[in-house]
């Protein structure tokens, strides 16, 4: 009979990428699934987990969405604190001249609370997102700016 051991929560941030859809480069998996744990550290989340799914037109007819994992529900298979699913369109993004690093930055920001639905909160999430843009373009790798622009 196994014995319980308590999990130490992580410090490290960890972002899951799924794609549901099949035509994804391994390149382009690894870009995204870096750019989003850096883009977590640089907003000052520590010890999260959250995962992105990559879809088409067929499952999304739109950019991204993104959905917050409720405050306190558990996420057993992981020791993180689970945030929520970010949904991502890449053949929707490019098709509409949009980039694939703002609406990972933009869906990030939702699962931390930004929204955009007064003035002042669109003001904040705007700031907040250009913020973290620039500090992913000057210090993230060009590979991945490049990959995911």
């Amino acid at each position: 009979m196994g014995t319980f051991q308590k999990r130490s929560r992580s410090v490290s941030n960890r972002a899951v990428v799924i794609a549901l859809q099949k035509k994804m480069s391994a390149r382009f998996l690894s870009a995204l699934k870096k750019a989003a744990e850096f883009v977590a550290k640089t907003q000052g989340a520590s010890g999260v987990e959250f995962e992105v799914y990559l879809v088409d037109n067929a499952i999304l007819p739109k950019n991204v969405l993104a959905y917050p994992w409720p405050a306190g529900f558990p996420r057993p298979e992981t020791a993180n604190q689970f945030i929520g699913e970010i949904f991502i369109n890449p053949q929707y993004i490019r098709a509409e001249g949009q980039s694939v690093l703002f609406m990972l930055v933009h869906g990030f920001l939702h699962l931390r609370g930004y929204d955009h639905k007064k003035k002042n909160d669109t003001i904040a999430m705007e700031k907040e997102e250009q913020r973290l843009l620039e500090v992913v373009s000057r210090q993230a790798p060009a590979s991945i700016i490049k990959t995911l622009a």
